[in-house]
């Protein structure tokens, strides 16, 4: 599409393939730009019409070009259900096609086997001269050999590929691959999208490499808003199956992160994404949580946790603070939020994608930190535990990893499980005990976070002092986290009821309860009366008196908490059984009253 500018609003905006490109700036100035990409060549068609529809309706006045061609409306094809137009979308390219005596025998041979299948009926969409060229080496595949690989991609599964997809993706060109797999998909969505023809997003799971998963991503978010929560467990699917460690780790995003939207949170997919990553771990041998520490990005920093942003004449260095809060370290020394204005003598180029990698980088970066404090709360609370050369390995000499684990107090464990000393990982990675002389891991069998019921009063002060001399904040409550013990009472009960009677504003106790990761037990009429929680070896359950028609978002209405037990599933029928409290490990009877504690504190 032409460019087309926007007057007193100094907007240029500019459709390319399925990208929209908007510039903001004063006249005779680069502005700064924004890219948007979009499913669809007509997706961003129809957004930047909107766009500049919204510009003119306040007021404003498109500038016309003097040199601008006018914009011709693709015509339409006469096949119902396309909205492609007569001339192919690429241009000829330079490269020659395979002839008889050029093309690789592998290549004859898949031909051969594909023309022998039938074409799925709808599959017009599909048209050999409208789809970018597939190059091997030298030469691209010619009109025969591309139409086979479409019917290799009709009849394809992703449980038993066909050889003649494998070998593409191994012999030729990545970007290519990625070209025809996107645009072939892209057609598919614009002629709506039949379940039938489903192979053309396959293609990307079959062909795509990174920058497809990378691509793919957004639109697997959007999707399930859209209602079509079906595509984006197919798209879960394609990440899996491109099967590189930039797409598993897009993959593990969902498994992770629910996809929420205000309100609305889309909890299937992210279940869909764990039992693929569960499936992925036990085929590469290892555990899931395994499998997601060696899938935590680095973001493109170096081994010291640093990258440099290129103006051309002046470099900038990336530092990353407490939490994993980027900045920017000027020459002179000093450390800003953000990175400086380019100047006049800047590289224009160099500058303009320097900014867009920052951008980019502190939402990566802001990503990782929740998510990895996170699982490393949760490795606190479970008890997970790392050999020496795992935790060196995925935490201490990880670029991110490395500086979120600083403020944590570390436990070292003997071969039995007994903590046998605490310590911390320096700045230079090395290690440090409370009275913070140098030490090491030397007969020692795990490492694991220390809980804080795991440690006395004196060690709790002398680690506090330490970290308070260093500035070092954690990423979560650790020496400060609540403890609580059970009643001497309560060690001979199946219940705790120390809560009775307290009434806590309904909507504080039902959304506090979700906030802090509980979840509602729904009856065969879905209605609840109950919360759950996972917690190490067993199930806490919450029970409160709540009628089927009470309204608990109201304020102004309250609740008690009955009664709060622990049960346990075993067996082949998963038989439930109520675990006695001594038995209950005390992490968790730590936890669970930790929260009820907090909450009941809002009551009366």
């Amino acid at each position: 599409m032409a460019r087309r500018k926007i007057e007193r609003s100094a907007k240029a905006v500019r459709t390319e393939s399925t990208s929209q490109k908007v510039r903001d700036g004063r006249p005779g100035t680069r502005g700064q730009a924004k890219v948007k990409e979009f499913a669809t060549v007509a997706e961003a068609t129809k957004a930047t019409d909107k766009l500049i529809a919204a510009k003119l309706q306040k007021g404003t006045s498109e500038v016309k070009s003097a040199n601008a061609k006018p914009v011709v409306p693709a015509a339409k094809s006469r096949k119902v259900g396309l909205s492609t137009v007569e001339k192919p979308d690429f241009p000829p390219p330079a490269l020659e096609e395979f002839s008889t005596s050029t093309t690789p025998p592998w290549l004859a041979k898949a031909t051969v086997t594909a023309t022998g299948l039938s074409r799925i009926r709808g599959s017009e969409f599909a048209v050999v001269a409208r789809l970018p060229p597939i190059t091997v080496g030298k030469h691209r595949l010619n009109s025969e050999q591309v139409a086979a690989v479409l019917l290799a991609l009709q009849h394809a599964e992703f449980d038993k590929p066909p050889d003649m997809l494998g070998r593409l993706r191994k012999c030729a060109n990545a970007e290519s691959l990625d070209a025809f797999a996107w645009t072939l998909m892209s057609k598919w969505l614009d002629s709506g999208a039949s379940p039938r023809h489903k192979w053309a997003m396959r293609a990307i799971g079959f062909l795509g490499s990174d920058a497809l998963a990378i691509k793919l991503t957004p639109l697997l978010r959007a999707w399930p808003v859209e209602n079509y929560h079906q595509r984006a467990v197919l798209g879960l699917e394609c990440l899996m199956h491109i099967g590189t460690d930039k797409a598993i780790t897009e993959l593990n995003l969902f498994a992770l992160q629910p996809v929420t939207v205000g309100k609305a949170t889309f909890s299937s997919l992210q279940r869909k994404a764990c039992s693929m990553m569960e499936a992925i771990a036990m085929k590469k041998g290892l555990t899931a949580r395994q499998l997601e520490d060696r899938l935590v990005p680095d973001c493109g920093l170096d081994n010291l946790g640093s990258r440099v942003f290129d103006f051309g004449p002046r470099q900038f260095h990336l530092v990353l603070g407490p939490g994993l809060k980027p900045g920017i370290k000027l020459p002179d020394g000093t450390v800003k939020n953000s990175l400086p204005n380019p100047r006049a003598k800047d590289d224009s180029a160099k500058a303009e994608s320097a900014v867009a990698e920052w951008k980019l980088l502190k939402k990566q970066i802001k990503a990782v930190a929740s998510i990895q404090a996170q699982r490393l709360e949760q490795s606190m609370v479970f008890g997970s535990r790392w050999t020496v050369p795992e935790f060196e390995l995925v935490l201490v000499k990880h670029a991110l990893n490395t500086i979120l684990i600083r403020p944590l107090i570390w436990g070292g464990y003997d071969l039995r499980g007994k903590l046998a000393a605490t310590f911390r990982v320096r700045e230079d990675r090395t290690y440090a005990d409370a009275a913070d002389n140098a030490c090491t891991l030397k007969g020692i069998g795990t490492v694991g976070v220390v809980h804080p019921l795991h440690l006395n009063e004196s060690q709790k002060t002398a680690w506090g002092d330490v970290l308070s001399d260093y500035d070092l904040i954690p990423p979560f409550l650790q020496l400060s986290r609540r403890v609580v013990r059970l009643e001497s009472k309560e060690f001979k009960a199946r219940e705790i009821t120390r809560f009775q009677g307290i009434a806590i504003p309904a909507p504080t106790l039902i959304f506090g309860l979700e906030r802090l990761g509980w979840s509602r037990v729904r009856d065969d009429h879905g209605s609840f009366k109950q919360h759950a929680k996972f917690v190490p070896g067993v199930w806490a359950v919450v029970c409160y008196d709540m009628d089927f028609d009470f309204d608990y978002s109201n304020p102004k209405n309250s609740l008690a908490i009955e009664t709060c037990y622990f049960e346990k599933y075993s067996g082949r029928g998963l038989k439930v059984k109520q675990v006695p409290l001594k038995k209950v490990d005390p992490v968790a009877i730590s936890e669970v009253l930790s929260d009820l504690s907090a909450l009941a504190a809002k009551g009366r």
